[in-house]
């Protein structure tokens, strides 16, 4: 039986391939920055295999997001989002799209986006990101 923490890091797994797959193409930046969130999150190979064969095999309704882990989660998603240089239309919406499945208010979620982006282009550290959206109530 995985633990609700595993849960929670495979379904944002999943989220980030959503993302990095959105525009057709996974670039070696978009690559690199999925095996690093799977290293952080301590997904083995074989699980990664099998998020990637079955992306939807993971979601999970029942998961209890902190503030903390919707602020940290978000910035994970604006941050693949961007990291090929270009956000296309598919990879907003689907950022949007999780944004509010993970409990942030559907009326803020295109004003967060954009703060993060903003802000991860000007040099500001996720630590700061994350408390600055915390700080928010996200």
């Amino acid at each position: 039986m995985e633990t609700e923490n595993k849960l929670k890091n495979k379904e944002h797994f999943r989220h980030l391939l959503s993302i990095a797959m959105a525009d057709g193409i996974l670039d070696k930046a978009e690559l690199d920055f999925l095996f690093k969130i799977s290293n952080q999150f301590y997904i083995t190979r074989e699980e990664l295999s099998e998020i990637i064969q079955k992306p939807n095999e993971f979601h999970d309704e029942n998961i209890k997001l902190t503030q903390q882990d919707r602020a940290e989660q978000l910035y994970d998603l604006v941050e693949m989002m961007n990291l090929d240089g270009e956000a296309d239309q598919r990879e907003k919406e689907l950022c949007m799209s999780f944004g509010v499945a993970m409990g942030v208010d559907s009326e803020k979620i295109e004003d967060f986006i954009k703060a993060i982006a903003d802000k991860i282009e000007s040099g500001e550290s996720k630590e700061a990101i994350v408390s600055s959206l915390v700080e928010k109530g996200i």
